[in-house]
């Protein structure tokens, strides 16, 4: 969590990160952000990868939804494809290599 972390060392390990570099961002996430330090081999990414679609809510209104395929890397969250301003989600376990590989391969 970003609680976890004085401002100094927030801004000087993830002061890259999209969710920090941006003050009124991170003013509205900071208290469900989970940041995470990557090891050597952590690089940023070269360009955008999307993994949504538009699916609809209880009440037919749009909501960004993990998109069928990056349900058969990831799974499904538990049934919980949301990923529209929710908290993270975890990937079952028998999807982990598949996610791995994914991410590993990505630009």
């Amino acid at each position: 969590m970003t609680t976890d972390f004085s401002t100094d060392d927030l801004q000087s390990m993830f002061g890259n990160n999209f969710h920090v570099r941006y003050p009124s961002v991170f003013e509205r996430q900071k208290n469900d952000l989970v940041v995470v330090k990557g090891g050597t081999g952590s690089r940023l990414l070269t360009k955008a990868h999307q993994i949504n679609t538009i699916g609809k809510d209880r009440s037919g209104k749009p909501l960004k939804v993990l998109s069928p395929a990056m349900q058969e890397i990831f799974g499904d969250f538990g049934k919980k494809i949301s990923i529209q301003r929710r908290p993270p989600r975890w990937v079952d376990s028998q999807f982990v290599d598949k996610a791995i590989d994914w991410v590993v391969g990505l630009e």
